[in-house]
């Protein structure tokens, strides 16, 4: 889970309230897929797809649904970049994305 708000401006000073709120949403959906197969056994470049499929819902969403379900998107985006960032840090830092 995501430490509590204390703890982080304890660590990094004052935490903007709309990275807190995004972070918590981002949680929630990590949170619900927990169940799914862990990301670090997929490639790069299929995570880096999964990405690129959530940034088209995420312009269907913006263009011909809600803002809220916009939003939902947003948070999957971010979710996905989380996910490839954390799966890159398996890679030898100084090597070429493969």
């Amino acid at each position: 889970g995501l430490m509590a708000r204390e703890q982080l401006s304890e660590r990094f000073g004052s935490v903007r309230s709309s990275l807190q709120s995004f972070a918590e949403a981002m949680e929630v959906k990590l949170a619900r897929n927990d169940h799914k197969s862990n990301w670090r056994d997929l490639p790069v470049e299929a995570l880096f797809q999964m990405l690129m499929i959530e940034i088209q819902e995420y312009q269907v969403a913006h263009k011909y649904l809600s803002v809220a379900e916009a939003r939902n998107e947003l948070c999957d985006v971010a979710n996905y970049c989380l996910i490839l960032w954390d799966r890159l840090s398996l890679e030898n830092q100084k090597d070429k994305v493969k």
